[in-house]
């Protein structure tokens, strides 16, 4: 860790995490589609929410000293966006 700690920064590190993490999730997601034994998709969609989880603390951590922030959603937006997909069927 010391010799990346050298050429990144923390902000690069946890960025680089970040992205890791979104591509991991993606994987398990995919794996736990893709999987017809009921036993080991329910294990992958454990993992899945564990790997969720691990992203949401890596993105509040990155929240908190500023290094991204989040707009708040224009109402109107919302209300939009819910009418173009509520005649959705999932």
């Amino acid at each position: 860790m010391a010799e990346i700690s050298k050429n990144f920064g923390d902000r690069e590190i946890l960025d680089d995490m970040l992205d890791s993490q979104k591509e991991i999730a993606g994987a398990y997601n995919r794996a736990a589609l893709d999987c017809v034994h009921n036993a080991l998709k329910s294990e992958l969609m454990t993992i899945l929410g564990e790997e969720h989880q691990m992203e949401m603390e890596l993105f509040a951590e990155m929240e908190k000293r500023g290094w991204v922030t989040v707009d708040q959603a224009d109402p109107k937006k919302i209300r939009q966006a819910k009418d173009h997909f509520a005649g959705t069927d999932s």
